[in-house]
């Protein structure tokens, strides 16, 4: 079963992980900071597409890296 909040945590360490604040993966992004906040925080768990796309080319992933649950890219 998908993990709804692996979206979430995905974007949030790989924006730590740049060392970038939620303001600066808005900014590189296109999508709100609002947004992002809700989505690290577990108030939002899904995304439209073209959201996720965009964060993911901003992170430098690509989108299934970004909904990859914990522990799938290891079980491979």
């Amino acid at each position: 079963m998908a993990d709804p909040g692996a979206l979430g945590r995905n974007v949030e360490r790989l924006r730590v992980d740049l060392g970038w604040t939620q303001v600066r993966l808005a900014d590189e992004s296109g999508v709100s900071q609002a947004f992002i906040s809700s989505l690290e925080g577990g108030r939002r768990q899904d995304a439209e597409s073209r959201l996720v796309a965009a964060l993911a080319k901003a992170l430098g992933v690509t989108v299934d890296a970004l909904l990859e649950e914990e522990g799938e890219a290891n079980a491979r």
